[in-house]
């Protein structure tokens, strides 16, 4: 079993409706469409900050 964290967040009614549809598009239920979309968020920081770094290293 994964370690999860159960968290109570509220979202703007619009943007849960959003989310609401590409989880069905992505065949995900809400829950793990918004951990995917968190996932992603952090992976694309951490490339934005591997580049960052690289540059300033130069």
């Amino acid at each position: 079993m994964e370690n999860k964290v159960a968290t109570l967040i509220r979202i703007d009614e619009k943007l849960y409706e959003e989310i609401k549809y590409y989880a069905i598009k992505e065949n995900r239920s809400i829950n793990k469409q918004i951990e995917y979309i968190l996932k992603r968020y952090i992976e694309d920081q951490e490339i934005k900050e591997d580049s960052i770094l690289s540059r300033l290293s130069v």
